[in-house]
């Protein structure tokens, strides 16, 4: 259509045709409201009115698709509108056009108007947030200050209580904004109010407070640091409630929504299914997210990949993903937002002997954590990965602290209560004392709060350290019941990409595993590396090497991933 266009404004002349549009803008004006498609041809061929510019901002304000916002408001500013830079910028960064979204509010900056220059800082510092450096954006709001702006003043609550300042967090929702308590204001102070509930109430009554909020949240048209749905998905995944993040950012994932979040909110799908254990749902959420990411998703994306990785024993891609997470590590401003992922590094760190590599930035989250009064909700996990690092390296010392903070907490968080149980049985099983019925309730508690991939590497090393037989059968039944609970393995909201669905790759008929070869199958299965496999089997951890790969050749499976995902195939019982 562009090119027709193009054509006839050549043949006719261009001057010939702008008169041409100019005379039938009018007549359409004296005959009826004009359409939205014909508004943005008329301006995007250059068209320069008045009311032409009034009515794409008029579209632009109630169109829901950001994308198309965005092209309505930049039409409207071509064709004379005048004000509307904060608003372009908004619906820009809305479609993940960060860099031109970014400049425009750098240049709104010095606008002698405040409302203009909260808008900018806004925009900016939520850009900053979505890249890594919540420390410009804190510092950002601290250049504007307490602003009366319901919207500026709850995303620079969360900027700042996410950066550990919670005292000028509470001071940005304390000015009373004079404008009309519209929903999008009503919505982000709720998010905002209910992020702060966290550091210093019960975990249900800021839940209730953020769920309010997240009710609201489609009336939100302005750039957040975080979306609604993030905010409230992490909240949930550090309280221990797996249920209430699967819903949150289930719906997120299906709805679409904004671009610069979908990435986001399938990374938080896949962290909630890796540490529920559905490791292909996982790797496949991280995959559907790709790899042009922004520095948070990056992040996530990185530690997800180490997470998987370790959990099923590849230590080839963890060494490999390693250096891409250092890389991303390195560039970070460490807030709130990004402990999960830290503390997986962590351990992960521990477990390839980089521990030296994590110990500034593991640090600057402590203290982080002690600037907001250590708050169980969200010190619980790092507390957690801290237990699991002392762990590996096997360092009662280093797991004291942890422990003890862990048990502190128990009082006021049922979450904190588990964690704590499961580290003390989790020491004795390595200590060869292994109560098969402390064990399962530990295990299953775990489970309960969305940590079933821990509860089974918890139930295995039971296994392994059991001395009685039939303790050890009874642990390795355990692990095997607790997997068979993660649920469905389908990826939540995606299409496929062409073509039909292909259906699950299946082992070839004719071709069972060894008794021995089984035994390997069924401990890889629980996650265990070679080392601990050869350890339960009286063999070496070779042994185990070459076991697998005979296994690898039997099914005929063309990668590790696809191998385990036909051994569970083979080794799943049917309903």
């Amino acid at each position: 259509m562009q090119a027709v266009h193009d054509a006839i404004a050549l043949i006719i002349g261009n001057a010939h045709h702008h008169q041409i549009e100019t005379s039938l803008l009018r007549t359409q004006f004296d005959i009826s409201p004009i359409s939205q498609d014909l508004a943005l041809q008329l301006a995007e061929h250059g068209l320069h009115d008045d009311r032409l510019a009034a009515i794409l901002s008029r579209y632009a304000v109630v169109e829901g698709d950001s994308a198309r916002s965005a092209r309505l408001y930049r039409a409207a500013v071509n064709a004379g509108a005048a004000g509307l830079t904060s608003r372009l910028a908004d619906a820009l960064a809305r479609t993940a056009d960060c860099t031109t979204a970014a400049a425009l509010a750098d240049k709104l900056l010095s606008s002698p108007d405040s409302a203009e220059r909260a808008a900018a800082v806004r925009i900016a510092a939520s850009i900053a947030s979505h890249d890594g450096n919540t420390a410009q954006a804190a510092e950002l709001f601290g250049w504007l200050g307490p602003h009366p702006d319901a919207v500026a003043g709850s995303a620079a609550a969360i900027v700042l209580a996410a950066t550990g300042d919670l005292a000028a967090a509470r001071d940005a929702l304390r000015i009373k904004d004079s404008s009309p308590p519209t929903m999008a204001a009503r919505a982000s102070r709720g998010l905002a109010e209910g992020l702060l509930l966290t550091m210093d109430q019960p975990y249900p009554i800021a839940m209730a407070k953020l769920g309010q909020a997240l009710a609201a949240q489609q009336s939100v048209t302005e750039a957040m640091p975080d979306s609604p749905a993030a905010l409230v998905a992490l909240a949930a995944i550090h309280g221990g409630d797996p249920v209430r993040a699967r819903s949150v950012i289930g719906r997120a994932v299906r709805a679409g929504g904004d671009a610069v979040f979908r990435s986001r909110h399938l990374l938080l799908s896949a962290w909630i299914k890796m540490q529920d254990g559905q490791l292909p749902s996982a790797a496949a959420d991280v995959a559907a997210a790709g790899t042009e990411l922004h520095r948070r998703d990056a992040l996530w994306a990185a530690a997800l990949h180490i997470a998987i990785a370790r959990r099923t024993g590849d230590t080839g891609v963890l060494h490999k993903q390693w250096s891409t997470a250092m890389e991303v590590l390195a560039e970070y401003s460490i807030d709130l937002f990004a402990l999960l992922p830290l503390a997986e590094l962590w351990v992960a760190a521990t477990r390839i002997r980089q521990v030296d590599q994590l110990e500034y930035p593991v640090n600057e989250a402590f203290a982080l954590l002690d600037s907001l009064g250590s708050p169980p909700v969200w010190s619980n996990s790092l507390h957690w990965a801290g237990v699991h690092a002392g762990i590996l390296a096997s360092s009662p010392d280093s797991v004291a602290p942890h422990g003890q903070a862990l048990a502190a907490a128990a009082a006021h968080s049922g979450l904190a209560q588990i964690l704590s149980g499961a580290g003390r049985t989790w020491l004795r099983v390595l200590a060869d004392q292994v109560d098969a019925d402390e064990v399962t309730v530990a295990a299953r508690s775990l489970s309960r709060v969305g940590l079933t991939s821990d509860a089974t590497r918890l139930a295995g090393q039971a296994a392994l350290q059991a001395s009685d037989a039939r303790v050890s059968g009874a642990m390795l039944q355990l692990a095997r019941d607790l997997k068979l609970g993660t649920g469905c393995e389908e990826v939540i909201g995606l299409e496929p990409a062409a073509g039909p669905s292909a259906a699950p790759r299946q082992p070839p008929a004719g071709t069972p595993l060894s008794d021995r070869e089984r035994e390997v199958a069924e401990l890889l299965l629980l996650g265990m590396p070679y080392r601990d496999i050869g350890s339960r089997l009286f063999i070496s951890a070779k042994t185990v090497e070459h076991h697998v790969a005979r296994i690898r050749r039997r099914l005929g499976a063309e990668s590790r991933s696809e191998m385990l995902s036909m051994l569970r195939a083979m080794l799943t019982p049917p309903d």
